[in-house]
């Protein structure tokens, strides 16, 4: 099905809110993507398909992916923690494995891999 045109909300949420404790002196950077929220609002804006199942019954809800950011910044272990079905689940996996390489996160300077999730709202269109 074409692209439709819909209304929807991102929420970026991170596994850990507060970045963990390691001690004195620790730098933390935490992974983010490049441009920050907006433009990973816009990145799913522009590139999700609102399956042609959940569009005919009309189904809406939020579902929840979860995946891990490598020191390269490359998306990786996609999963749906939280779904809806539909074929929404199978489009939020694909958005997300599909994403850009991200800014990894970063201790005391030196890139690590971090766990992160995302919060993905399919919403009808408004008649």
């Amino acid at each position: 099905m074409k692209t439709v045109l819909l209304f929807f909300a991102l929420i970026l949420n991170q596994i850990n809110a507060q970045p963990p404790n390691y001690g004195d002196g620790a730098e933390v950077r935490n992974a983010e993507f490049e441009g920050g929220a907006d433009q990973l609002a816009g990145y799913f804006s522009q590139n999700m398909h609102y399956p042609q199942t959940a569009f005919v019954r009309h189904i809406e809800g939020t579902v929840v992916v979860t995946f891990t950011i490598d020191t390269a910044g490359v998306v990786q272990h996609v999963k749906v923690r939280s779904g809806i079905g539909s074929g929404c689940d199978e489009e939020a996996v694909r958005l997300v494995a599909g994403m850009p390489k991200w800014n990894p996160a970063f201790f005391n300077n030196k890139p690590i891999a971090s766990g992160k999730t995302l919060r993905i709202d399919f919403r009808m269109p408004a008649k």
